[in-house]
């Protein structure tokens, strides 16, 4: 199952489910009126923030070993470690951006500096300052679609 752990799913898989769950976000978002979209919005944002949480350490094994490192050791791993914790955002990126708007960017990197403290704090993974990016990074990404169907359907 794919969703068990993101980081050892093939690249295209992620890729196709990243651009599903953004053709589904634009044509909802067209579909669904305005007033509907943004209690729509709140669950869908809700579901990706328990992914996310699930993801990144609720179904971690906590340990006695508090590591933080601004990056990524530069393993043969580094560019796909860094591609996947970029689009596991980009759903919370659409969701949250439909709800507050560009804010949702803020919120993603809020989001992500408490999973790498919530790391930290547990030892339940390796806290990274590339994974604030590139998680930040990944939400802004979810936002262009948004972004740009506001603009396109602006009168």
């Amino acid at each position: 199952m794919i969703f068990v752990n993101i980081y050892v799913a093939r690249p295209w898989v992620v890729v196709i489910l990243a651009l599903a769950a953004v053709f589904i976000c634009g044509l909802l978002g067209r579909i669904v009126p305005r007033r509907v979209w943004k209690p729509v919005c709140g669950a869908a944002a809700l579901l990706a923030t328990v992914l996310v949480l699930w993801l990144t350490v609720w179904n971690r094994t906590p340990s006695e070993e508090h590591v933080f490192t601004w990056a990524a050791a530069y393993t043969n791993e580094f560019f796909r470690e860094m591609f996947m914790n970029a689009v596991l955002y980009v759903p919370f990126g659409l969701a949250a951006c439909g709800l507050i708007g560009p804010w949702g960017v803020l919120a993603g990197f809020l989001l992500s500096v408490g999973v790498e403290a919530w790391q930290y704090a547990t030892g339940a993974g390796l806290a990274q300052g590339t994974d604030v990016l590139c998680n930040t990074l990944g939400a802004a990404v979810g936002m262009l679609p948004v972004w740009a169907n506001r603009r396109l359907t602006r009168k």
